[in-house]
């Protein structure tokens, strides 16, 4: 199939928040992303996931989605991944 005429670039869509925040710790769960190309269809699974994030270690962390058609037409998404410090448990030596 010729699909040379089509430049129009999948639509990629985040699935959950564009913004996740965790605490030190936690397990990260990707809940990924979908797309859906006027020519191919539904390509959700060619989506390329690049970023890393280490919820051992606060910080904010980007999560890229990339996906690209038959004809070459490519979209990306990001999601930001925060990690917040970890609140200091209370001393139980302290007393109350």
């Amino acid at each position: 199939s010729n699909n040379s005429g089509d430049t129009t670039a999948p639509i990629i869509s985040l699935i959950g928040d564009e913004t996740i925040t965790l605490n030190i710790g936690d397990t990260f769960t990707d809940q990924g992303a979908t797309a859906i190309d006027e020519t191919d269809g539904d390509i959700s699974n060619l989506i390329i996931v690049t970023g890393f994030v280490d919820t051992t270690i606060s910080g904010s962390y980007e999560v890229t989605y990339t996906v690209s058609d038959s004809s070459g037409n490519s979209s990306s998404i990001n999601r930001t991944v925060v990690v917040l410090e970890a609140i200091p448990e209370p001393d139980p030596s302290q007393g109350l």
